[in-house]
């Protein structure tokens, strides 16, 4: 697959751990293409802290980008490319991160619409939540609030087993929502209502059925390590098995597209996103 070198450069990159096994604490920073003075003083507190406290440091950058059609057609919104999306949330799966952005920043839906419509656009605060601590910096004093709240990230209650619905890669399950945090009992319960089905699987946004695995199948992707969600560690090679839903034969993350070819087949999707092709299922975007 072309998208193979940038796959396995995400994948070196999120899975650096630190001696003994300790999982690594990382930092997100989230910037714009050309930073203004007072952007860069954010982003180099961000760095000072995150050395400080012995985390590993991360910079990407959105780029500007205009929605199609609507009342905000000419309004740029800072989007972060999908090859960018998918190192982010892999890591998110690998470490403890906290993702400071310095504006308001988003991830496509669908990585193949160009251009995309507003409600392709998922806030990067919905994309990462449940997964990691997200915090927008407006100014050097929110950087040090929000690393020092990181310190004690993630709390207990974050995420109980496999099972949870926050294990789920949430922007492909339902990506016109947004939960809110911290989950309460109540919050569950709703998620239940919402999308649970009788036989213990559950219906996606799009009428998908996601059903737990008969089997593990090795690990997610090339990490081949047991994924992590907010410090729980998942059994090694948890998935779901998604099923077509009537007439929905595309299934689409924030990187890649995939065609389901007919109503009766499946493919596998991890909790950080990946997605197991088969001979069922096609990847048709990136080509």
């Amino acid at each position: 697959m072309s998208a193979a070198p940038a796959r396995a450069r995400a994948g070196r990159d999120a899975q650096a751990s630190a001696p003994g096994g300790q999982v690594t604490r990382r930092v997100w920073f989230i910037g714009v293409e050309r930073e203004s003075a007072d952007q860069e003083s954010l982003r180099r507190a961000a760095e000072q802290g995150a050395r400080t406290a012995g985390m590993t440091f991360n910079v990407r950058r959105t780029k500007d980008q205009r929605v199609h059609g609507g009342t905000e057609k000419d309004r740029p919104y800072r989007v972060l490319s999908p090859r960018d999306a998918r190192e982010l949330y892999e890591s998110l799966h690998l470490n403890d991160c906290i993702v400071l952005a310095s504006h308001a920043s988003y991830v496509k839906s669908d990585p193949s619409s160009e251009p995309a419509t507003l409600r392709e656009l998922i806030p990067l605060g919905d994309y990462v939540a449940h997964k990691g601590y997200f915090a927008l910096a407006r100014g050097v004093g929110d950087v040090r609030t929000a690393l020092e709240r990181f310190a004690s990230w993630p709390p207990p209650d974050a995420c109980a087993s496999e099972h949870d619905p926050r294990a789920l890669p949430l922007h492909i399950f339902d990506p016109t929502y947004s939960w809110p945090e911290p989950w309460t009992d109540q919050l569950i319960r709703d998620f239940g209502v919402r999308y649970d089905a009788r036989h213990g699987g559950r219906f996606d946004h799009a009428g998908r059925t996601w059903e737990r695995p008969s089997a593990l199948h090795g690990a997610a992707g090339e990490e081949r390590v047991a994924l992590r969600v907010a410090g729980t560690v998942l059994p090694l090679g948890y998935h779901w098995d998604v099923q077509r839903g009537r007439g929905k034969e595309r299934i689409t993350s924030a990187y890649e597209v995939w065609r389901l070819r007919h109503e009766g087949c499946h493919i596998n999707v991890y909790p950080n996103g990946y997605v197991r092709g088969n001979k069922q299922a096609v990847r048709v975007w990136p080509t």
